[in-house]
């Protein structure tokens, strides 16, 4: 009987990702592609009973990485710095609270955001662009000018994902810090976020590759 019903689950999980794979196929061809609305697409491809599988409600009762508080600030940022140069990979429930706060701020953004540097006082601006997926390099920015916006304004300026082994940890650790500061804190997306970009079956090094074997 098990056997059975974790062989619905898994046939139930294919078709509900082809859908997703045709929807947003179907959107980026007739150029109707809305960033704020691609989560609700993806969880709109999925049964309901399916949806309570995938999206925990909690950290799993084994989970062994870092813990986060309720809030947004400088300790947990570094304390999820810190569990990511270790290769603790967070907890789901963390992941999606992370993503869901921080779709809902940008829904709230305007597509363009000026980053003004008006006090000549100020330490200035950091510009990073093209990390794909390399965490170290990110980690080594971040040490040398301090957490994202707390001294320094920061702007990442698109490609995070798409090659590097950490590519998860990268988009995380961008949206976190944005989450922090997110008037001082800028994200831009690049082409490697593309949908287009990332759902290539040819390649095994997208997004979506990575995520799944993780």
């Amino acid at each position: 009987m098990e056997k059975k019903e974790s062989k619905k689950n898994e046939n139930d999980l294919n078709e509900a990702l082809t859908r997703v794979l045709n929807i947003l196929e179907m959107e980026h061809r007739e150029d109707l592609i809305n960033n704020s609305e691609i989560f609700n697409q993806l969880l709109a491809a999925f049964s309901i009973d399916l949806v309570s599988q995938i999206i925990p409600t909690g950290i799993a009762p084994d989970y062994v990485g870092v813990h986060l508080g309720p809030s947004y600030d400088d300790y947990n940022f570094k304390q999820l710095i810190k569990s990511f140069k270790n290769n603790q990979i967070l907890d789901p429930f963390y992941t999606l609270k992370i993503l869901k706060d921080a779709k809902e701020k940008l829904e709230k953004l305007s597509n363009i955001q000026e980053c003004l540097i008006e006090d000549p006082l100020e330490s200035g601006c950091i510009v990073i662009g093209d990390l794909h997926g390399n965490f170290n390099d990110l980690n080594h920015i971040i040490s040398k000018y301090g957490v994202p916006g707390a001294d320094f304004k920061y702007i990442f300026n698109g490609d995070y994902v798409d090659r590097g082994e950490k590519q998860i940890e990268v988009l995380l650790t961008i949206l976190y810090a944005f989450l922090i500061r997110p008037d001082r804190v800028f994200v831009n997306r690049g082409n490697h976020e593309d949908i287009q970009m990332n759902v290539r079956p040819w390649s095994k090094i997208n997004f979506l590759n990575h995520h799944i074997e993780r």
